[in-house]
């Protein structure tokens, strides 16, 4: 089963503003979406639940944050 995210939710998890030449997504931000994940909810496609995230602690907290951040950069989604 597929979520559908409404206008709230996208603001919700959306970074603050910055300054002008601040683009950088900030660790902290990506720890805080991750520490605000609600559990007991199915998977999408990949078959990672929230919780399976959540337990990865900071090391994976780490990588997502290096994903996101090269997503932001190159500004287009990875294939898988």
């Amino acid at each position: 089963m597929c979520t559908v995210l409404t206008v709230a939710d996208l603001i919700s998890i959306a970074p603050p503003l910055r300054e002008e030449g601040e683009m950088d997504i900030l660790f902290e931000e990506v720890q805080a979406v991750i520490d605000r994940l609600e559990g007991n909810k199915s998977p999408g496609t990949d078959g990672i639940t929230a919780e399976m995230i959540q337990a990865g602690g900071e090391p994976l907290a780490r990588v997502l944050h290096g994903i996101c951040q090269k997503i932001w950069e190159e500004e287009r989604m990875p294939e898988e």
